[in-house]
């Protein structure tokens, strides 16, 4: 039998070290370092989104990233793997591939189907509204957004968008539970836990993934 206390790993990234906690129901927590614009210099994107402080009315269009919005990107999209249900797996299997896979993700090294993160996740001591909002975190496509308005729908409370934006908010298990694929009506950048610039970078990170390099403006 195995237990479902939580374990804990530590990988090195190029944005300082970053903990995980897992149990044999999945992956629970992601403990981001604190992130400094310094920080954001070391991954592999452009300078300018590197270094980005937007409004928090910018929208993704007015810098370069209006491809991610639903209705603009291509038809075809990396193809979801089959999501992990069912029996208990081993915490330690589960730490080394999400070790693996947010050091790779930080250093652009992942492909787009591997922007998925199909993992099974242990978020049975959250509410129902909670758990649907992370599932709908989750069932975003690698390269694209939706809105806290969509996020709503999605788990059931299309008129709560400020309640989505809450548990978006707060968050325990980014960026592998994507919250940075969330944004506001029309594009808006509004809201991140890691801060305007951190999104902006993730943001930038996946585009060059999914749709090659960006440039900077």
């Amino acid at each position: 039998m195995i237990s479902v206390s939580p374990l804990i790993a530590s990988v090195q990234t190029l944005l300082g070290e970053v903990r995980l906690e897992a149990t044999a129901r999945g992956l629970f927590r992601v403990n981001m370092p604190p992130i400094s614009p310094g920080d954001l210099s070391k991954l592999p994107i452009p300078a300018r989104y590197a270094h980005l402080s937007p409004d928090p009315q910018i929208t993704l269009a007015e810098i370069g990233l209006g491809a991610m919005m639903p209705g603009t990107t291509p038809a075809s999209v990396p193809r979801r793997p089959t999501p992990v249900v069912g029996e208990d797996t081993d915490p330690r299997d589960t730490l080394a591939r999400a070790s693996r896979d947010i050091a790779r993700f930080f250093e652009g090294e992942l492909g787009p189907e591997e922007l998925w993160f199909s993992y099974k996740y242990d978020i049975d001591d959250l509410g129902g509204f909670s758990q649907a909002v992370l599932r709908g975190m989750s069932s975003i496509p690698p390269g694209q957004v939706r809105t806290y308005g969509w996020i709503a729908s999605q788990a059931g409370r299309p008129g709560a968008p400020r309640a989505a934006g809450s548990v978006v908010g707060a968050n325990r298990l980014g960026p592998l539970v994507p919250c940075h694929r969330v944004v506001g009506a029309g594009g808006t950048l509004t809201g991140f836990g890691g801060g305007l610039p951190f999104k902006v970078a993730l943001l930038a990170l996946e585009y060059q993934t999914c749709y090659g390099p960006l440039q900077d403006f």
